[in-house]
């Protein structure tokens, strides 16, 4: 079907290289002048039957419709529930290996105060999450959740780091109601724009792929324009030691728990640093 190649070819997104070195490409027009509503593509299936019920964390193969057998990790918190569901989005490169590494030291112990049920789908395209059969997969992934785990509905959470954390940024702008919040972690800023989902951005300052600067710009931009956007700098963070953002990801999951999903106001977030108190 044609899906959103349409408007990914319009973004420039069709030639972005798997590898999170290389350069990618600007947008050649924003979000806004695309036809969204022709080239949205639909959640696939997925049969979620064998997934694990009771606490722990597994990897697991799935059926998913139109596309055969995926592959995703499964981490279910201890507790009953309701829970909030997270989404991960892994990087470029060998996915399988990296994404354990990934979850155990970051994801998990980032969000630990959640108490999330955490869903990683491996990618059919080493990262690139704007395809059309990773599009498909993450969003049916979310339907298939909630009737799997006793979930929260409006607590549903996407987070990915490096070419993940520009998947993070096309879902929030193509795909907003299927979230409630995103947290894109050192990405760049090739289709950072405007968004409904809160967003709270991190960015090591000395990430090695994707300068701060140009993040700091681009978000500076929607912040100006009202968008509710944080960016938390990791003074001297490394793209390539993403084991090392867990506190920047726990301050998000505060950001989550103080401001955007409890019945309080949600204040205007800070510019950039590290949320206060």
């Amino acid at each position: 079907m044609s899906g959103a190649s349409a408007p990914l070819s319009r973004w420039g997104l069709g030639a972005l290289v798997v590898c999170a070195a290389c350069a990618l490409p600007a947008p050649e027009s924003p979000l806004e002048n695309t036809t969204a509503p022709d080239h949205l593509v639909a959640p696939a299936h997925v049969d979620l039957s064998r997934a694990p019920l009771a606490p722990g964390d597994e990897m697991l193969k799935v059926s998913v419709a139109g596309q055969g057998e995926r592959r995703l990790s499964v981490s279910v918190p201890e507790g009953p529930g309701p829970h909030p569901l997270a989404i991960f989005l892994h990087g470029a490169g060998p996915a399988e290996r990296y994404l354990h590494g990934v979850i155990d030291c970051l994801v998990v112990p980032g969000l630990a105060d959640l108490h999330p049920v955490i869903l990683a789908p491996l990618s059919s395209s080493q990262g690139q999450w704007w395809t059309e059969a990773d599009t498909a997969f993450v969003l049916g992934l979310v339907e298939a959740a909630r009737t799997r785990w006793p979930l929260q509905p409006h607590r549903t959470l996407l987070l990915g780091y490096s070419n993940g954390g520009i998947g993070t940024w096309f879902f929030a702008r193509q795909y907003p109601a299927s979230f409630s919040a995103a947290i894109p972690m050192a990405a760049n800023d090739t289709i950072m724009g405007a968004t409904p989902l809160p967003v709270y951005a991190i960015q090591g300052t000395k990430d090695e792929l994707f300068p701060i600067e140009s993040v700091r710009q681009a978000i500076g931009r929607l912040r100006a324009q009202g968008q509710n956007v944080t960016l938390n700098e990791k003074y001297r963070g490394s793209h390539m030691k993403a084991c090392s953002y867990v506190p920047e990801l726990e301050a998000a999951s505060e950001w989550l728990s103080t401001r955007v999903w409890s019945a309080a106001p949600v204040a205007p977030p800070p510019a950039s640093g590290a949320v206060p108190p």
